[in-house]
């Protein structure tokens, strides 16, 4: 992640000894020669902050994050509404006067830093841990709280929604406000919420869940390591229901047993010899709820898999096929937004799992399609940093199909997830990487 700092004072020296990749922009030569012994000579640069030139050279367009922090307040806005134009993804604004933060809200800075306020805030929470608690809620498109108004929601007494943050906009929580998915509701409580609103404001069990069923396909023995053990990974942290499905009766017994040694518990589904995949898309026990097919690649598999016309995927209640590399856990997920219906449902597909799974998400998209999804990305985010997982996205200028290639072989990740219909990678290169990636690939099929 580049981080731009553009200011002086200890704020850029507290930062220069506490991040790695940061780059400081100052005229003050003061502060530029204290940093010599901190930085890099390529991370500090004397020059005015609101000189073009300068702003390049520290290549502020590439930039997730300006961090303004100059010592007169004023300054600070000036600098942020001329750096705007660069388009960092995030502009950051450390603020000396507390009265200035609603004005700086006003101008549309999203994130004001006041070093005062934090303060008081840490000596109230030391003195008094449990008086009060600041709740965020994302509204999720399954959520019960969807087309409802906030007059409705009958909070306790001791609870109160402080705002409603609809994209880049903070909503006043007016008891008319509808809510609408990917809202994300600010609560501040006193005391603890009973467990029934705890249950009606964050849903049964707290995380979104990804599918409903994990289901095994074990062809033989070798499955069993493989294919077996990733998918009761999987459903294990998803709180998804395991299904074991086999044309073999004594495979599907030997995977019971180990499953049962561990604690865990399956039901079993015994399929015909053939047509195997046919069946199985089709069994009823199956289809009534959407389901994660986990598989080993295989030339057979994909042979069948492309003589199924895409509505028989999609009519049944398979959503997801996940191709078993055995890498997990799943500690950094690689998708993809190509700005299609079908990438969007990869990203919330991918989102639910890193939640369940505590992975990192990195999205790799168009660099002409960054304004596109901007609404989008900062719902993952804020869904994301609910529940402590980490959302980056990288816009690609170039071919993104090479890119993608490259980033699966790296090593770096250990899931890719992909929608089938997509057409930013081509069908032979799709192809290869389903069988010859040395990662778990996850292909959503509807």
């Amino acid at each position: 992640m580049k981080i731009l700092l553009l200011g002086s004072g200890k704020v850029a020296e507290f930062l220069a000894r506490s991040m790695q990749n940061i780059i400081i922009i100052s005229n003050d030569s003061d502060v530029v020669n204290d940093l010599k012994n901190l930085l890099l000579e390529s991370q500090i640069i004397y020059g005015k902050c609101d000189d073009e030139e300068t702003l390049q050279q520290a290549g502020i367009q590439d930039a997730e994050v300006a961090i303004i922090a100059f010592e007169d307040d004023d300054e600070n806005l000036r600098i942020a509404n001329f750096i705007e134009r660069f388009c960092p993804r995030k502009i950051l604004i450390v603020v000396k006067d507390p009265s200035r933060i609603s004005a700086f809200q006003k101008y549309g800075v999203e994130s004001v830093i006041c070093p005062l306020v934090e303060t008081i805030k840490r000596i109230e929470n030391l003195i008094y841990p449990q008086s009060q608690r600041v709740s965020e809620i994302i509204v999720l498109e399954e959520s019960e709280l969807v087309g409802r108004k906030l007059m409705d929601l009958d909070l306790p007494a001791n609870t109160s929604i402080i705002g409603v943050l609809r994209g880049h906009h903070l909503i006043a929580a007016e008891k008319d406000l509808t809510l609408q998915k990917g809202d994300h509701i600010i609560l501040c409580t006193l005391g603890v919420l009973p467990p029934v609103m705890e249950e009606k404001l964050f849903g049964k069990g707290r995380k979104p869940k990804p599918f409903a069923k994990v289901v095994a396909i074990i062809e033989d023995k070798y499955d069993l390591t493989s294919v077996l053990s990733e998918a009761s990974y999987l459903a294990h942290y998803t709180g998804s229901e395991l299904v074991v499905a086999s044309t073999d009766q004594k495979i599907a017994q030997k995977a019971i047993d180990g499953l049962k040694d561990s604690g865990t518990d399956c039901t079993t589904i015994i399929l015909e010899k053939s047509n195997a995949i046919q069946s199985f898309l089709h069994d009823s026990a199956i289809s009534k709820s959407e389901a994660c097919l986990a598989i080993r690649p295989s030339d057979l598999f994909f042979r069948e898999l492309k003589r199924l016309p895409d509505n028989r995927i999609s009519s049944s209640g398979v959503r997801v096929i996940l191709l078993c590399k055995g890498l997990f856990p799943y500690r950094k997920i690689l998708t993809l937004f190509d700005g299609s219906m079908e990438s969007e449902k990869c990203l919330d597909l991918s989102i639910r799992v890193a939640i369940n799974l505590n992975s990192g998400l990195h999205i790799i998209l168009p660099f002409d399609m960054r304004h596109e999804i901007e609404d989008k990305l900062l719902y993952l985010k804020r869904l994301g940093r609910m529940y402590g997982v980490e959302v980056n996205e990288e816009p690609v200028e170039g071919n993104i199909m090479i890119e993608i290639v490259s980033r699966v072989r790296s090593g770096e990740f250990d899931l890719f997830v992909y929608a089938i219909n997509s057409r930013a990678i081509k069908k032979d290169i799709l192809n290869r990487i389903f069988t010859e990636a040395p990662i778990s690939v996850m292909i959503v099929t509807g």
